[in-house]
């Protein structure tokens, strides 16, 4: 039996499992915000992917870009590219789409990293319109100079 460490502890997977958790951190819910009351929380959620070696970095969001596109019609990437954050070379783009269940416009900064186990990990920061900047300032980007061809 093969182990992970999660949270501190380890735990015991059967050979050949793969790590497909998902861990989100939660904003203070305040009952009087209108968003709250829609049922909306800015949150950050962090998942891991086995991203196929033939696709670039900077093509990750292609694939999860198309499938938003198809669900809602007013899904936009504002901004993206290759950065830093925190030190780790990523990719990251900011995107924006209506979410009918909550009532909302909301923004994303969703940002792509390469794991040491060859994994990719996607943060992803969902805050609606309004709270966007100051959300994703929790999560800055340095910007890469473009490479020239």
């Amino acid at each position: 039996m093969a182990t992970a460490s999660l949270h501190g502890v380890t735990v015991g997977v059967p050979e050949g499992w793969v790590d497909d958790s998902v861990l989100r951190f939660m904003s203070p819910v305040d009952e009087s915000d209108p968003v709250v009351s829609n049922g909306f929380t800015q949150n950050v959620v962090v998942t891991s992917h086995a991203v196929p070696d033939s696709v670039p970095m900077t093509k990750v969001f292609e694939a999860p870009n198309r499938a938003a596109k198809s669900q809602t019609n007013d899904f936009e990437v504002l901004g993206s590219g290759e950065c830093q954050y925190l030190g780790q070379s990523a990719v990251y783009q900011d995107v924006t789409f209506s979410d009918p269940r909550v009532n909302t416009v909301l923004c994303q900064r969703q940002l792509a990293l390469k794991a040491e186990n060859g994994l990719v990990v996607i943060l992803t920061m969902t805050s609606d319109k309004k709270r966007f900047k100051k959300a994703s300032a929790a999560f800055p980007v340095e910007a890469q100079p473009s490479k020239k061809r």
